[in-house]
């Protein structure tokens, strides 16, 4: 099945971003926001283990989810640094 849609200006077809794409979306943010944005993102294998359900191996668990752990606490810092 192919959702993407031609783009209505352009063309082209308009779908998930690229890694290229993906690269130059980030690089037009604020470093603040890019770090945060890939504090966010050390967040999702922990949820993704979490909401999986299966059988997940416990070494890859305790990856998932430290990480999960840690970015989460790197971005509640950042909250209480920018609050005070």
């Amino acid at each position: 099945m192919n959702f993407r849609r031609p783009a209505p200006e352009t063309g082209q077809l308009s779908g998930p971003l690229t890694g290229s794409a993906r690269v130059a979306l980030l690089s037009g943010l604020p470093q603040w926001q890019q770090r945060l944005a890939g504090a966010a993102a050390c967040t999702v294998p922990g949820l993704l283990i979490r909401l999986v359900g299966g059988p997940v191996p416990y070494p890859l668990q305790l990856i998932g989810y430290g990480a999960a752990v840690v970015a989460a606490a790197f971005i509640l810092a950042w909250a209480c640094e920018a609050a005070w």
